[in-house]
């Protein structure tokens, strides 16, 4: 996984003098859409002081003015464990507010506890020396159990491997690097190397990008070259304390002064490596070989090269144009969509306001989908410096570390407070910007934005680095500036109060469940009305629906047309809480003319239980099926024949479905009456009626229908009956029925009075 999967962006605002161009159509059948505040609803920003976000505050355990705590951040997939660098941070620092400090570096590992977040341990490489600059690029894999991390050091620059330990993180309270990476043609060159100033790794950790975007390449001055580690079979532990690459990756054709390596992105499983080259307006993708990457050590070149879509800035390695095309590379873990940064690119009139492209790999092509803007965005806010990119491919967070917040208390804007934005491509319906989100407490140079991530389970990460402090003394600032010299310019000379960070804050919101609309039915007739239903949403359900299509309206959540038309409805259920702004999938609803009235016809609207009801009905248009459909305790429907299991109220309905140009009939409602079906003819059956007194005689009966309990019953004087035997103490005629109870769908059965005649005993 790449760093944040977002690439944390290095900054060059006040040094980028960007051209002016217009967003054009490139190749063929290709669109660039631009987002425009005029072309894009959005919701309102999040902002001071009525933030609903969750707010949660790393400390810097260790704070010096100038260590830039918080410059690069990466967290587990759970969101439960963090590297967070201050690569400035110096270990002999006699004053830590003067700013002249040693400037090793320092990486710190947190973990995500009930309270907050705790340290867990500091990361300190065993050959740490001055001016390192260790942590100039961090990346965590998803289950948090490795980290990379890069420093650009004075010349050369380092990359060390640091692996979980058995008993966690936080077993002791510093912990030495695992292996260090190494390769063996670093040349110093004209400005060093940076090795180590982005570093990426695929989801298991085996295989690893580092990149020194200063390198003499090809036999030119700072082209910028990239490495390629392979994970040994027995693992990064037991390859050694000194790993040196598995193969080079360069360009087919450098650049000087091109760069690359400035960004580095790498899919989830480690089989597609990009690599930008922001000076040369390029990015270049690396394919895995079918034999693998490390099946050669000769120099990898590119499989695919793409170029900034600005036709004044794709020629000639990029010419004098300033658009940084390739600063920022944010990848899906397949590998098949990436976002990829220009923050220096002119916009309207707006210097440096930054734009992001969006590519889509579709049958071994690379596609150009969309170019994204801030709606609201100014001269100078570099958007796209950071880029998060949802696993799914529908969700973008692109930061804007430059961006002039309004302060609602004081009406007044808050120079370079920062802002993100998330997009939404739901359903791959194009990106369109869904909310702003601004520090619950900006304050100027605060570069909220800076660094993003999305977390599993739609949690989202944005970093503010440079919270500032009040401006220091003139020696603290020829400190911090003679610092910012050793980190790669990626701090703005235009942004002093970026040199004196001491918190990094990072703002957690989450994504609510997938919102869908739900009708099972999306027919209706022209002149009524569908009412609309959604599920899923989080936090306060109250959605609201949008219609396009001739003819269609929603009232409420109601939808309805005047003509015949198909109607695309969206749902939307606003942010509130900690959850950020939901949007369904659209929706097609079909609106067809009227049929003629439907209803049901038969004449006869009772039965008994048990036997069936032939339904009929009349009217209405088309060739459409007729169904019925019943409702009512006992009751059954099959096809058109309905039917009750015991007494029953049955409620039915014909529908006839749509056909052609006509939407569908339902019938008013008529209710069915089932009575209990009558028994087989009940009838005591003894063929001998006649008795002596006190001689007992057993009863039978034949007929009646179902399980009912079958009873008998007698009349006359001194006449009893126990059971089936019936008695009397006088001789004379006893008269005797038999009952057989309810049950099922019959109902209760009695027998014709017989009698029995009993004579007294001789």
């Amino acid at each position: 996984m790449s760093s944040l999967r977002s690439m944390v962006g290095k900054v060059l605002a006040g040094v980028l003098v960007v051209s002016s161009f217009a967003i054009v159509t490139t190749g063929a059948g290709a669109s660039t859409t631009t987002l425009t505040k005029s072309s894009v609803a959005r919701t309102a920003p999040t902002a001071h002081p009525n933030s609903s976000l969750d707010a949660t505050q790393f400390q810097d355990p260790n704070p010096q003015l100038g260590d830039l705590f918080g410059y690069a951040v990466s967290l587990s997939a759970d969101g439960n464990i963090a590297v967070v660098s201050a690569p400035q941070y110096g270990y002999n620092c006699p004053d830590p507010w003067s700013g002249n400090c040693s400037l090793e570096g320092a990486a710190y590992v947190f973990l995500r506890s009930t309270s907050g977040w705790v340290l867990a341990t500091t990361l300190s490489p065993s050959d740490i020396a001055p001016h390192d600059g260790f942590g100039a690029s961090v990346s965590i894999t998803p289950t948090g159990s490795q980290i990379v991390v890069g420093g650009l050091g004075p010349n050369l620059g380092k990359a060390y491997i640091f692996m979980e330990p058995l008993n966690g993180w936080d077993a002791s309270p510093s912990l030495q690097q695992t292996a260090e990476l190494a390769s063996s043609d670093l040349t110093i060159g004209l400005l060093g190397s940076h090795f180590g100033m982005s570093v990426s790794q695929s989801d298991d950790g085996e295989t690893v990008v580092v990149s020194g975007k200063y390198q003499d390449a090809a036999g030119l001055r700072v082209a910028g070259e990239a490495w390629l580690y392979q994970a040994p079979t027995a693992g990064w532990r037991a390859s050694g304390s000194l790993i040196n690459d598995s193969r080079a990756l360069l360009p087919s054709v450098s650049h000087e002064f091109g760069y690359f390596g400035w960004a580095t992105a790498v899919s989830a499983d480690g089989s597609r490596i990009f690599v930008g080259a922001p000076n040369a307006q390029r990015i270049y993708v690396f394919d895995r070989p079918t034999e693998g990457w490390t099946s050669s050590s000769a120099i990898l070149n590119e499989t695919v090269e793409i170029a900034n879509p600005n036709s004044n800035c794709n020629s000639n390695g990029g010419g004098s144009c300033n658009d940084f095309f390739g600063q920022v590379i944010a990848t899906s873990p397949s590998g098949d969509q990436i976002m990829v940064g220009a923050p220096g690119t002119t916009v309207g009139d707006n210097s440096v306001q930054g734009l992001v492209y969006a590519y889509h790999h579709i049958d071994n092509v690379w596609s150009l989908t969309s170019s994204l803007s801030a709606p609201d965005g100014g001269a100078y806010d570099q958007f796209g410096t950071a880029i998060a990119l949802s696993s799914d491919g529908q969700t973008a967070f692109i930061g804007s570390p430059n961006h002039a917040v309004l302060d609602v208390i004081t009406d007044t804007r808050i120079f370079k407070a920062g802002a993100a934005y998330s997009f939404s491509n739901m359903n791959d319906a194009g990106w369109s910007e869904t909310q702003e989100i601004n520090s619950p407490t900006p304050m100027p140079y605060a570069n909220y934005g800076w660094t993003l991530s999305i977390l599993s389970g739609g949690d989202y990460v944005i970093g503010a680095p440079a919270v500032s402090q009040p401006p220091p003394t003139a020696n603290a600032r020829r400190g911090s500036m003679q610092a910012k010299s050793r980190i790669a310019h990626a701090i703005s000379k235009g942004t002093p109060g970026a040199a004196f960070a001491r918190i990094s804050t990072l703002i957690r919101a989450r994504a609510q469940q997938p919102l869908t609309i739900s009708n099972s039915s999306r027919i209706g007739a022209v002149g009524t009305s569908i009412s609309l239903s959604t599920s899923g949403g989080s936090g306060t359900i109250a959605p609201t629906f949008a219609v396009t299509g001739a003819g269609c309206s929603i009232s409420g959540a109601r939808l309805s047309a005047t003509l015949v038309a198909t109607c695309v409805v969206t749902a939307t259920n606003p942010a509130n809480g900690n959850y950020l702004v939901a949007h369904s999938a659209p929706v097609s609803f079909h609106f067809s003319s009227p049929q003629s009235a439907l209803k049901i016809s038969n004449s006869k609207l009772s039965g008994a239980a048990g036997t069936a009801v032939k339904l009929t009905a009349k009217g209405g248009t088309g060739s459409g099926s007729l169904s019925f459909s019943v409702s009512g305790a006992n009751c059954t429907l099959s096809g058109s024949s309905l039917n009750a299991t015991g007494l029953a109220q049955c409620v039915v309905t014909a529908t006839k479905a749509a056909s052609a140009s006509y939407g569908p009939a339902v019938s008013p409602t008529v209710k069915f009456t089932f009575a209990l079906a009558a028994q087989a003819a009940l009838k005591v059956s003894n063929s001998v009626k006649k008795g002596t007194v006190g001689t007992a005689v057993k009863l039978t009966a034949s007929g009646g229908s179902g399980s009912g309990l079958l009873s008998f019953s007698v009349t006359g004087s001194g006449c009893a009956i126990s059971g089936q035997l019936l008695t009397t103490t006088k001789a004379g005629n006893c008269s005797v029925k038999a009952t057989k109870a309810a049950s099922g769908i019959y109902a209760v059965a009695v027998s014709p009075a017989v009698v029995f005649t009993f004579t007294a005993k001789k």
